[in-house]
């Protein structure tokens, strides 16, 4: 929701917003920043041109992405980085293409972080959440890219920590990750099963 939309939702019911993310997003809403941040992002390669080559796609991606972060004041657990977050799911495809395992969980970190999180893999491959962002559609897709790829490998048990936050997003997205009815699944991932993961 647009802090426009928020602050009108808020308004109907007499409150004026004045919280630290109201004001950074207001003070940058059409500015000279925002319109920098989309003039980089048009530079982003088509989708549909990752399979001739992920390698260059990935390149561009990722410098595109730290372009993109380097025009933010605040930080993401203050204002999460919705502007650049499909670019980083783009950059999971051509991990996922490339078969570099390593650069999809470092990928996959980054959308966690620039969603908020702080998160990290522990030495037995494990996903531990330290502090929880903004958890929605983005989150889901991260979670569920990286437990695909796990349980793709046989890797149950770290797919199993990937699961748990792609339950904890459908949680909050459709009330309980049992409502969710559409599969679990991004091309050219493999489906997962998340009842497995209770």
């Amino acid at each position: 929701m647009s802090v426009e939309n928020r602050q009108k939702r808020l308004q109907s019911f007499g409150i004026d917003c004045t919280c630290h993310l109201c004001k950074s997003q207001l003070a940058e809403t059409d500015t000279e920043t925002d319109k920098q941040r989309r003039a980089i992002l048009d530079t982003a390669p088509n989708i549909d041109d990752i399979p001739g080559n992920p390698v260059k796609a990935a390149i561009e991606i990722d410098q595109l992405c730290t372009r993109v972060e380097s025009t933010y004041a605040d930080p993401p657990t203050i204002r999460p980085r919705f502007s650049y977050m499909d670019k980083l799911s783009a950059l999971s495809l051509c991990c996922t293409m490339m078969g570099s395992r390593k650069k999809l969980l470092e990928t996959s970190l980054r959308g966690l972080s620039i969603m908020g999180f702080e998160a990290q893999v522990d030495k037995s491959g494990h996903l531990q959440i330290l502090r929880h962002g903004h958890c929605g559609r983005y989150v889901l897709s991260v979670a569920v890219m990286q437990a695909s790829w796990l349980t793709h490998e046989e890797l149950m048990s770290e797919a199993a920590s990937w699961k748990a936050l792609a339950r904890k997003s459908l949680d909050i997205l459709d009330g309980h990750w049992s409502f969710h009815t559409k599969p679990l699944t991004m091309e050219p991932m493999h489906p997962i099963d998340l009842s497995d993961s209770d």
